[in-house]
């Protein structure tokens, strides 16, 4: 949603102008109701779990039944974060691209293995 500050409109797309130059033309977005560019994104608030405006109001959450869902999903979301951190093959790639950042270079997980099993690293 958009707020036109010339107007006070709010409208959902802009309207788009072609305005010609020496070039080819210019692509303009404008206001649909006063054709002003001064227009700026209206944001709003909305539910942390279905994606439902919640108003101005500073809820996180737009019903009681999404907030148990929305916890729930965040919870679950946490515990696989956490099973993905402790997998092995997580902890590998970490370890390559650490390696790569403190010593400037770019070895490839494989190249790094290769050398650290020849004891090179």
């Amino acid at each position: 949603m958009y707020y036109c500050s010339d107007c006070r409109m709010e409208f959902e797309f802009a309207k788009v102008y072609f305005e010609p130059t020496p070039k080819g033309s210019e692509k303009l977005l404008l206001c649909p109701y006063c054709s002003g560019m001064n227009y700026s994104e209206k944001r709003g608030n909305y539910c942390s779990y279905c994606g439902r405006p919640t108003g101005v109001s500073v809820r996180r959450y737009c019903s009681e039944s999404c907030r148990k869902l929305g916890e729930k999903m965040f919870e679950r979301e946490k515990e696989q974060e956490e099973i993905r951190k402790n997998s092995p093959l997580y902890r590998a790639v970490n370890e390559v691209d650490t390696y790569n950042k403190y010593h400037d270079c770019k070895l490839s997980y494989g190249q790094y293995y290769a050398l650290k099993g020849a004891g090179m690293i």
